[in-house]
């Protein structure tokens, strides 16, 4: 269902991160009291994409935004996006899941914790990994969660824009503001990998023979400075690369009053085909894609299937 769609969506903090300087822009938050409600839930309007709604946060001076997209074919994993903003709570330790009631469909997806673990926190599991890069007041954490007790919620099966949750911004002010005007983001030149590939590629053929794992993904980190904003990144890769996982995620850490007190966090910037991890109740699985082939409906065809990943050039 969409909770345990949501949940388990959040868990990718393998990608593109940013640590910039705050631009320089007038601030305007509309947060409401605890508690506090709105006269009517606000409907929103059914016209609004994710990257409308995000150039309005934008605007507003919103922290903290969370987006998981889902772009590209509409298919049975790639049918929900989820967005919002300004979380109440944030932590680095793995949250429990927010309680649902039953008779509540909506609140199977907002309140919601989102967030992930970075590769780093495989440490955690008594591997070995390099040290974290620190950037940002999160930089040193191998993993950033934020509590939204409200958000919005795109069906695009149904074609349908929903608010649903306990309201906790003016989602009205959001839905009516002017878009902002984006900085582009002016990347330099790229570093050397963080790795000796060669020699990595020999470690994991060894593992492999020694029966320790079967498939890895050999990743390479790589870094450059940069000038801007990352959102301009995260607008660009969605038109140029749309896929049924992609997210948006500012790490920002919280002060006593709720306000973000971090002004350089950590930005996440995904667009991925692939889905890490999906965890429903006791059951833990990965949707990957390079490697792979469905199987067939008799022996024969499982045969044919596994001669030609075995002979394709690519895989």
């Amino acid at each position: 269902d969409q909770g345990r769609l949501f949940w388990a969506a959040c868990a990718l903090l393998s990608c593109c991160s940013f640590s910039l300087p705050k631009l320089g822009r007038t601030i305007q938050l509309v947060l409401l009291p605890a508690g506090s409600t709105l006269p009517s839930p606000p409907n929103p309007p059914q016209n609004l994409s994710p990257a409308d709604v995000l150039l309005r946060l934008r605007a507003l001076g919103f922290s903290g935004i969370a987006l998981l997209e889902s772009l590209g074919p509409v298919v049975s994993f790639g049918r929900y996006s989820y967005l919002s903003a300004a979380p109440v709570q944030t932590q680095a330790t793995l949250p429990e899941r927010p309680p649902v009631a039953p008779q509540d469909e909506s609140a199977a997806v907002f309140p919601a914790w989102l967030g992930g673990l970075k590769y780093e926190a495989a440490r955690e599991f008594g591997l070995c990994t390099h040290a974290v890069q620190a950037s940002g007041s999160s930089g040193s954490n191998v993993a950033w969660w934020g509590y939204y007790p409200s958000g919005l919620v795109w069906d695009r099966w149904a074609g349908t824009l929903e608010l649903v949750g306990s309201l906790h911004l003016d989602w009205n002010a959001v839905f009516e503001a002017e878009p902002a005007p984006i900085e582009p983001l002016e990347v330099g030149v790229f570093g050397k990998d963080d790795l000796d590939y060669s020699s990595g590629v020999l470690q994991v053929q060894e593992l492999i023979r020694a029966g320790e794992v079967y498939q890895v993904n050999l990743s390479r980190g790589i870094s450059a400075p940069a000038l801007g904003d990352p959102l301009a990144a995260y607008l660009r890769l969605r038109l140029v690369n749309p896929s049924p996982f992609m997210a948006y995620l500012e790490m920002n850490t919280l002060e006593m009053n709720g306000l973000s007190a971090d002004p350089r966090p950590e930005v996440v910037v995904s667009c991925s085909p692939e889905r890490l991890v999906l965890w429903e109740g006791q059951t833990i699985s990965a949707r990957p894609i390079a490697g792979t082939r469905r199987r067939g409906d008799q022996e024969a065809q499982d045969l044919a299937f596994e001669h030609e990943l075995r002979t394709n050039a690519k895989e």
